[in-house]
């Protein structure tokens, strides 16, 4: 259904702007659903029929969070989409990213039905992409590593890369 579209109720934006706002450092956001997607249609469809690629309910509770934090938002990871997805900076999210698939198997072979043609406005993605093996890609995982003087670090690993990521970053 595309015309449900995820939001949060009043009080908990209200007490998560809070916590941002009365956080000294960078937050990093964490949830299920996702902000935006290259791949999916997450609002709702305008009048042409084309695709909106981010949920407006979710982007207006950002722009909140961020105004709050004084943009000190550094990531949102999501994982709703069973897929490692890293995003270039959109609709004010300098990293928007999907790592939503640690369980569920997911086919190489192109979705029929793939929408990205109508997505109006598409968020940029970054090009990592997982292994595949026997045609399904690869499990993946995020390790978020907070240090003491405040920095932290998102360390990317596959189910076959054993100790050493396929991708680390700054947050």
């Amino acid at each position: 259904m595309t015309d449900v579209l995820v939001k949060l109720d009043l009080g908990e934006e209200d007490w998560l702007t809070a916590r941002i706002a009365e956080f000294g450092g960078k937050t990093i956001l964490l949830s299920h659903h996702q902000l935006f997607s290259a791949f999916a249609q997450i609002g709702p469809a305008a009048a042409d029929g084309s695709f909106t690629a981010y949920n407006p309910n979710l982007d207006a509770s950002f722009q909140r969070f961020a105004a709050a934090g004084g943009n000190k938002i550094a990531a949102w990871f999501w994982g709703h989409e069973h897929t490692l997805t890293l995003y270039g900076p959109h609709r004010g999210l300098n990293k928007g990213r999907c790592v939503g698939h640690g369980a569920i198997p997911v086919l190489t072979a192109p979705d029929p039905n793939d929408p990205r043609s109508h997505i109006v406005d598409p968020p940029p993605v970054d090009p990592v992409s997982l292994a595949v093996d026997d045609d399904v890609y690869m499990h993946d995982f995020v390790i978020l590593n907070l240090a003491a003087d405040g920095s932290a670090t998102a360390d990317y690993y596959q189910e076959n890369s054993g100790n050493t990521p396929m991708w680390s970053e700054p947050l």
